[in-house]
């Protein structure tokens, strides 16, 4: 995430050079020990020349997270605010969680928001991501859970009827059908609303000028079991 923002970053060429300047300030000698793992960070700061300082892995890490903090504090300001995202937490390894955590809790860093996602149906009672999620809390770090559910019908019209261009009473009927195949999942739905546009059961009509699709096809359509989990 880290790196794309990097690449992301050359876009918008004044906040470029104030960034650079200020990471490779904060940098310092041990830049090169995240050039390493942030390829794209050369992009702002140039190349760095001094070598890796060590070759011992345990203190490797702790220079990168120390140099990791670093940039964190130096690419967030009340100017310039940001956001990281670190996504499917629930895959995540212990070790990885642990530099996530202490990024999150460096009291340092200013004017960035943290943000991880991840499946609450895939995080049970002893994943390691509560007891890292219970530490960030504990440390007094400003928390929200957001909990997303599954959509309602309604909430499926109105994509369809915005999707297709026609009236929320037209797209009703295919709206049911998608809402009771896909759970209210909206991943699913946006797939299958694909696989029928694949299998044509949903089609642009040119002669009619408007979207139509077979619904006892659709309705008869099998889905898989799991595919909704």
């Amino acid at each position: 995430a880290l790196d794309q923002y990097c690449q992301d970053l050359q876009g918008d060429l004044d906040l470029l050079k104030h960034v650079g300047t200020a990471v490779k300030a904060a940098l310092g000698s041990f830049g090169q020990i995240l050039l390493s793992q942030m390829p794209n960070l050369a992009a702002l700061v140039g190349e760095i020349s001094h070598p890796l300082p060590t070759n011992d892995n345990k203190e490797r890490y702790h220079l990168l997270l120390s140099c990791l903090q670093a940039f964190v504090r130096a690419i967030s300001a009340p100017s310039h605010p940001t956001v990281i995202l670190f996504d499917d937490l629930q895959w995540t390894d212990a070790e990885s969680l642990d530099l996530i955590t202490k990024l999150v809790k460096d009291v340092g860093t200013k004017a960035c928001l943290f943000v991880g996602c991840y499946r609450d149906n895939e995080v049970l009672a002893d994943h390691p991501l509560l007891e890292y999620l219970g530490e960030i809390s504990f440390a007094g770090v400003p928390m929200w859970q957001i909990f997303l559910e599954r959509i309602e019908r309604r909430s499926i019209n109105e994509l369809l009827s915005d999707t297709l261009y026609l009236l929320p009473r037209i797209t009703a009927p295919l709206a049911l059908e998608i809402h009771k195949k896909s759970g209210g999942n909206p991943n699913f739905a946006k797939q299958l609303l694909q696989s029928l546009h694949d299998e044509r059961l949903l089609q642009y009509s040119p002669s009619a000028r408007r979207w139509q699709w077979d619904l006892a096809a659709i309705r008869s359509k099998s889905v898989p079991d799991n595919a909704v989990a």
